[in-house]
């Protein structure tokens, strides 16, 4: 058997700094596809890479967690779970937990009910034209592009004003 010359143990250990950095570059965009991804079977192809390496003795799970942990500050397990298993197991908190920061998002039902409470109040607003007129004119707006608010409209005047005839608030003003 010969020797190993000096060359052969600076080619061998080129090699595996290049195979190290394969693996942490095969983890870092495995660990970002496997916590963006949104389909079910682009995550398992992910997954059956890191499989397919770690038969091949290049296991990049440590890896991948480590990236997971570090880069994302979430859970590893998570990561590992299918965008549908994700979804079904915690439909609105992501895996870092909630933000704090984040301004809640209204629901179109909310924004309705908060607008139309508003134009119903200017249109029975007994001291100004002007204000009634704005106020169908902006429910005509609104209505002309699919956002018809004349029955949430109606229902809060008949709230603030029992009895009061049917307003068509969306109705043009001039």
């Amino acid at each position: 058997m010969r020797e190993r010359s000096e060359n052969d143990k600076l080619d061998l250990t080129a090699y595996r700094a290049a195979l190290a950095g394969f693996q942490q570059i095969a983890a870092s965009n495995a660990a970002d596809a496997l916590l963006n991804t949104s389909s079910d079977g682009e995550h398992r192809r992910v997954l059956a890479f890191a499989r397919e390496l770690e038969e091949a003795g290049l296991s990049i799970d440590d890896r991948i967690n480590g990236h997971v942990l570090y880069q994302r500050d979430g859970d590893p397990d998570w990561a590992r779970k299918s965008p549908t298993a994700r979804e079904e197991a915690c439909p609105s908190v992501s895996p870092f937990g909630p933000d704090p920061w984040a301004t809640p998002t209204p629901k179109l039902a909310d924004v309705t009910a908060v607008v139309a409470g508003h134009l119903a109040e200017a249109l029975l607003d007994g001291k100004s034209d002007e204000l009634r007129t704005f106020a169908r004119s902006l429910a005509y707006e609104l209505k002309r592009i699919g956002c018809d608010l004349d029955d949430a409209i109606e229902q809060r005047v008949q709230q603030l004003a029992p009895g009061t005839p049917p307003v068509k608030a969306s109705e043009q003003p001039f």
